[in-house]
């Protein structure tokens, strides 16, 4: 585990909304090769030594409208150049 937090609990978030999540390394990152999302709504980035996710929720699906939220899980993973991987992920509850 290269970073100090794997996985973040970002709470409620709203539809439509964009948050940004930030990954700290625990040291400097090693030489990354591609960094790829579980979700287009999802898109990681390289910025100023951390991996910075911008996440914008989309629409509540339609069989949960009914909840008014849903509750999602995305992951990006790290590929690197020396072979190895990791993968990051964060959790968040979308409200209408």
């Amino acid at each position: 585990m290269n970073f100090k937090q794997n996985n973040i609990n970002l709470g409620e978030l709203k539809v439509g909304v964009t948050k940004s999540i930030t990954f700290h390394p625990k040291e400097e990152l090693k030489d990354i090769d591609n960094m790829t999302s579980s979700c287009g709504c999802s898109i990681p980035k390289i910025k100023n030594g951390n991996i910075v996710v911008s996440f914008t929720p989309g629409s509540i699906p339609i069989h949960l409208q009914y909840l008014g939220q849903y509750k999602t899980n995305k992951t990006i993973t790290i590929n690197y150049k020396d072979g190895s991987s990791e993968t990051l992920s964060f959790t968040a509850t979308i409200k209408k």
